[in-house]
């Protein structure tokens, strides 16, 4: 993506405007008990990971870390919704030492990868159209 960046094509403060309106729909971290209630449900759950363990890294390598993984689980989150599918970014699983009761459960190096959250993917298919 980033040799295609066009730093000569002009861009209208509108098409900013427009794009900050629809990123402030984005859905917010919060403690919405129905999703809670509902993971056994979902057919599949993600826990993407970042091969590294992050706990006691510098701002810079940390950052660099999150800024890799986000736009890949963001695209991946599209790529769901295109075929009628969805999900949601979720944390929840990562509270109270939550992340190594999962990563023992799931088999990942609990010491070389730190979980970016836990996403289950449900059917969205909007059925009335």
């Amino acid at each position: 993506m980033r040799k295609r960046l066009d730093f000569d094509r002009p861009v209208d403060r509108s098409t900013i405007e427009e794009c900050l309106d629809i990123a402030l729909q984005a859905p917010t971290g919060s403690l919405a008990s129905y999703l809670s209630e509902n993971f056994d449900c979902a057919p599949w759950l993600l826990v993407p990971c970042i091969e590294e363990q992050l706990d006691g890294v510098n701002t810079m390598m940390a950052a660099s870390a999150w800024g890799s993984i986000l736009p890949a689980v963001w695209s991946f989150m599209l790529a769901l919704r295109e075929r009628g599918l969805g999900s949601a970014w979720t944390t929840i699983h990562l509270m109270n030492g939550g992340d190594q009761e999962a990563a023992e459960l799931l088999g990942i190096p609990h010491d070389r990868y730190t979980q970016a959250g836990l996403f289950p993917i449900p059917d969205t298919q909007d059925r009335t159209r």
